[in-house]
């Protein structure tokens, strides 16, 4: 999992924008398949303190697992 830090001078659906869209054509561009790839519409950002960050990740780490167990729902 990757986190990023966004500055306070810039807007989270400016960087979305520009990830989302770069990454589509960039992706579009290795194989055949992956030419009709588009992403979903929406996405989340969060914030935490830096003391969060680690255990934050480590649960997402887990969710697949977690779910295997516990769905979404009922978690």
């Amino acid at each position: 999992m990757r986190s990023i830090r966004l500055s306070k001078n810039l807007a989270l659906a400016d960087v979305v924008e520009k990830v989302k869209t770069s990454s589509s054509k960039w992706l579009k561009t290795q194989a055949r398949p992956l030419q009709s790839f588009h992403w979903q519409n929406g996405y989340g950002g969060f914030s935490l303190s830096p003391v969060e960050v680690d255990s934050v990740a480590a649960y997402i780490e887990g969710q697949e697992e977690q779910h295997r167990v516990v769905s979404f729902q009922d978690e």
